[in-house]
């Protein structure tokens, strides 16, 4: 029980510093810190980076002096290592910083985040698959966002592992104290992530360019990424700032206000694993509109917190969003009832006590 871990010492391996413009990996992160110093629980949290810096280039040899700081982490009292893993380099980075932990004897935690990572998975050859799920197999437990990656992790074709190691801890996401009103005379639609096309920027605007001639509604796009080339085709498509509005990277502070502002969330991604904004979104008591991939089915529930449509089908995605935009007690009641799930299954508290206990766990 977390009882047991009054004046353990964890070390929580991060991706990237947790300073703008920081991804889904680093908010879970900073929400469990700040959730952890709000519950006063005697529990040390550090965290290092495996790399130090965003600047291309300079973060790949940055890596070399995130080794020698997280060995100096170690040296200095660690209990337990909980590593953020995604696909890709993430993956072979954090494989190496896993091994260095197993040779000081300090047990080993791995979080399973990063859209895709079973089509990764798939499209590694047979030495790497097996390199990969002995990394993943020399951990002392797994952590995973939903019931879906927890059978492909413990399945022959995913990472072959022992049931008794995964734990599924969906992300969780802070009280954000403000709500939307839905009082808008005009619908509010908003999008925050990365603008580009795994998130799907590309199928919004062709979802939008599709609704009623009739229909009246804004949209605000709120990300880093290709802005300007999707701003570019926007305005291609015929639609002025006043009606698709594009505000780049915007702090947590901002995407709260603009998500309070709003109607309804939007997030057409075409390869997710479990979308903190979504959640955060739901917090706020907004609809969602996503798609079936990854968790997000578990995360929205269809017909009910908002709807569900096949990534790439704009159409889709235009039929899901007329929907909310004609009928303002739709919006109020899927983003109510969104707003008890996130309460019910997805708070920052509830993430924190069940990622405790996985240490727990372990270090018993």
């Amino acid at each position: 029980m977390t009882g047991g871990m009054q004046g353990q010492r964890i070390l929580i391996l991060a991706p990237d510093p947790l300073t703008p413009p920081a991804g889904g990996i680093a908010r879970v992160v900073q929400y469990t810190l700040s959730e952890l110093e709000q519950s006063g629980q005697p529990i040390q949290m550090r965290v290092v980076t495996a790399r130090l810096t965003h600047l291309p280039i300079l973060k790949h040899i940055s890596t070399l002096f995130a080794i020698f700081i997280y060995i100096k982490a170690l040296i200095s009292g660690t209990d337990l290592v909980h590593i953020n893993v995604a696909p890709k380099g993430s993956t072979w980075r954090k494989a190496v910083f896993a091994w260095i932990a197993h040779r000081f004897g300090v047990p080993v935690v791995l979080h399973l985040h990063g859209a895709g990572y079973d089509a990764y998975f798939a499209a590694q050859s047979p030495l790497a698959k097996r390199l990969i799920r002995l990394f993943f197999q020399a951990a002392q437990g797994v952590i995973v966002l939903g019931t879906g990656w927890r059978d492909w992790a413990v399945s022959a074709q995913g990472l072959s592992l022992n049931p008794s190691l995964v734990h599924i801890i969906d992300n969780g996401v802070p009280d954000p104290k403000v709500a939307a009103s839905h009082e808008n005379a005009v619908p509010r639609i908003v999008f925050v992530g990365l603008v580009g096309q795994r998130k799907g920027v590309d199928t919004l605007l062709e979802a939008l360019a599709q609704l009623p001639e009739a229909a009246l509604w804004t949209c605000t796009i709120c990300g880093n990424g290709e802005v300007a080339a999707y701003e570019a085709k926007a305005r291609a498509l015929g639609f002025a700032q006043s009606q698709v509005a594009f505000l780049g990277w915007q702090s947590v502070q901002d995407v709260r206000h603009n998500m309070a502002m709003s109607d309804i969330y939007v997030l057409p991604s075409r390869a997710e694993n479990q979308p903190v904004a979504i959640l955060e979104a739901m917090a706020i008591g907004l609809p969602v509109v996503s798609t079936l991939v990854g968790d997000i089915p578990n995360q929205v529930v269809n017909g009910v917190t908002g709807y569900v449509v096949p990534p790439s089908d704009a159409a889709a995605l235009a039929d899901a969003l007329a929907q909310l935009v004609a009928s303002p007690q739709a919006r109020k009641t899927m983003g109510a009832a969104g707003r008890k799930r996130y309460e019910q299954r997805y708070s920052s508290a509830d993430n924190l006590a069940k990622t405790l206990q996985v240490y727990a766990d372990i270090l018993d």
